[in-house]
């Protein structure tokens, strides 16, 4: 046991031995969701899709000034199913929305 932990030590030490301390400390550093969204970009590559009978209840404004591309659908068809599976993130509303099924075409659309 002792000669398992102490040779996973001389590993450890050879290490950080080799890597360089910026390297080593980048990897141990967080960064919250704001910074990581600028570095990578994230929020000019989600397309987001809301699909409701009653628009006004979503913050599509607040959503758009974050970044986000925000297409808007009061009704959707069950033929248009392929096109909604372009959007990253889909609001989907449960009832009113599907013209084929308006009691319950949301929960059924997947």
């Amino acid at each position: 046991m002792e000669i398992g932990l102490t040779i996973s030590g001389i590993i450890l030490a050879a290490l950080f031995y080799i890597l360089p301390w910026p390297k080593v400390k980048e990897f141990f550093t967080t960064t919250n969701l704001d910074e990581f969204s600028k570095e990578t970009s994230v929020r000019e590559l989600y397309k987001v899709a809301i699909i409701d009978d009653e628009i006004d209840s979503f913050p599509v404004d607040f959503i758009r000034k974050m970044g986000f591309q925000v297409n808007c659908y009061e009704s959707i068809s069950f033929a248009d199913s392929l096109k909604i599976t372009k959007y990253d993130v889909v609001f989907l509303d449960v009832k009113g929305v599907v013209e084929e099924d308006l009691e319950e075409g949301g929960a059924k659309f997947n």
